[in-house]
C-alpha cells in the first residue's frame, strides 16, 4: 500500500464486506447454509413468446424452475425465481403474457434497480426455452418426444450477454396415443428434473468463464480409516473450515462509468490517477470520453460498488474538495456521477474593517 492516502489504508485492510452477488468464502460454513451464505445470486426466467414453447405459467415450467433452483443452491449459489418475484407483496408483478428475452431484462432490471428487496439485487440472469417437438414413429420401438432446450446467460451487473447454450434434445419414450397437450405435459413434469440439470449445467459453463470460483463441483466428505500414525510432516492446520483455496475472497470484475462533471482537467487527472494507482482491486482503465465540463470514464475493478463509493469521497477530501459543501457523488448501479459544485474563481482578498 506504498503511496496510499491514509485515508484509504484502512478500508483495503477491512475490505471484507461484499456485494450480495459474492457474500462469503466458499469453503466456510455459511457458504453451505443459508441466504447468508450465498456466492452468486441468479436470477431464473423461462422464454414462451414463441408459441410453440412452454407457457411459463404451466406447472411444467414452475417444477422446472424449483429443480434449476435445487441445482444451483449446489454451488452456494441463491436463485430467484418466478414463483418468489410474484409472491413477494413489495412487488406488482403479474405475468399474464408470454415473456420475450427483452421483457425479460426490462423485468430483472426493474426489481433489481428497485432498492424495494436486497435479495432480488441479483448478479445474472438465466434464460431458458423448452420447445416440445411433436412425437416421431419408430419401427417396432414406440414412440418419442423430443424435448428441445435453449437460452443465454446474461450479466446484470455489466448490461452484457454471456453467452446462449443449446439446442440441446433431449428424447423421451411415450405411448404411441400420447398426443393431447395433458400427456405431453405430464411427461414434461416426469423429465423436469432432468431438463432442470442440462439447462443448469448448460449455464454453469457460461458462468465458469466469469465466476469459476462460484461454479466449481462441492467438494465431498470423505470418511477414511484411520491407520497408526505414520512419520512425517503434518500438514498445514486448516482453521477456516475449508482448504486454502477456498478461503481466499471470490471477486467478480465489473465495469462502471464515472462521470465528472465541471472538474478542470488537472483535478480529473489526479482523480483518475488516485483511482488506478490508490484504489485496492483496481483491474483495468477504460477509455476517456468527452470534455469539459462533462468526461466520462471507464473504470474496471474487482471492488463492490459500496467501496467505490466510499473511496470516491477520501479521494475528494485527499484532493481539497469536502464532499459534504463543494460536490456530490450519486451512484445508480454501476454508474456514478460527480459533480463539482466549487467555485474555479480564486478567493478574493479579505478587506481590513477600515478599508474603503
Amino acid at each position: 500500500m506504498n503511496g496510499m492516502p491514509k485515508a484509504l489504508i484502512a478500508p483495503a485492510v477491512m475490505a471484507a464486506s461484499l456485494l450480495i452477488s459474492c457474500t462469503t468464502l466458499p469453503g466456510s460454513a455459511a457458504a453451505r447454509t443459508g441466504a447468508d451464505g450465498t456466492c452468486v445470486s441468479v436470477m431464473v426466467l423461462a422464454d414462451d413468446a414463441d408459441l410453440k414453447t412452454m407457457d411459463s405459467n404451466s406447472s411444467v415450467s414452475h417444477q422446472v424452475d424449483e429443480a434449476i433452483r435445487e441445482n444451483f443452491s449446489r454451488f452456494r449459489n441463491y436463485v430467484v425465481t418466478r414463483s418468489a418475484l410474484e409472491g413477494d407483496s413489495r412487488f406488482n408483478v403479474k405475468f399474464n403474457e408470454r415473456m420475450s428475452e427483452s421483457d425479460s431484462i426490462r423485468l430483472m432490471n426493474y426489481v433489481k434497480d428497485s432498492g424495494k428487496a436486497a435479495e432480488f439485487d441479483v448478479r445474472f440472469l438465466v434464460f431458458y426455452r423448452l420447445f416440445p417437438i411433436p412425437r416421431e414413429k419408430t419401427k417396432g420401438f414406440g414412440d418419442q418426444i423430443k424435448i428441445q432446450i435453449g437460452g443465454f446467460v446474461y450479466d446484470a451487473d455489466a448490461k452484457r450477454h454471456i453467452g446462449n447454450f443449446g439446442p440441446e434434445t433431449w428424447p423421451v419414450s411415450v405411448a404411441g396415443d400420447c398426443t393431447s397437450i395433458a400427456c405431453v405435459s405430464n411427461v414434461m413434469r416426469e423429465e423436469a428434473d432432468n431438463l432442470a440439470k442440462i439447462i443448469t449445467d448448460e449455464a454453469r459453463k457460461k458462468l465458469m468463464l466469469i465466476t469459476p470460483e462460484c461454479m466449481e463441483e462441492p467438494s465431498q466428505e470423505r470418511t477414511e480409516i484411520k491407520g497408526p500414525p505414520t512419520a512425517g510432516p503434518k500438514p498445514p492446520e486448516d482453521k477456516g473450515g475449508g482448504t486454502p483455496r477456498s478461503r481466499e475472497p471470490i471477486k467478480l470484475t465489473t465495469t462502471y462509468t464515472v462521470q465528472f462533471k465541471h472538474f478542470t482537467p488537472t483535478q480529473f487527472l489526479a482523480i483518475k490517477t488516485a483511482m488506478n494507482k490508490e484504489f485496492p482491486d483496481f483491474v483495468r482503465a477504460g477509455r476517456v470520453q468527452g470534455s469539459a465540463p462533462i468526461v466520462n470514464y471507464g473504470y474496471t475493478t474487482q471492488a463492490p460498488q459500496e467501496k467505490i463509493h466510499e473511496w470516491l469521497h477520501m479521494v475528494l477530501k485527499d484532493s481539497d474538495i469536502s464532499p459534504d459543501l463543494d460536490a456530490k457523488i450519486s451512484a445508480s448501479g454501476t454508474t456514478f456521477k460527480v459533480e463539482y459544485l466549487g467555485s474555479d474563481l480564486p478567493e478574493a482578498p479579505r478587506r481590513r474593517k477600515y478599508d474603503y
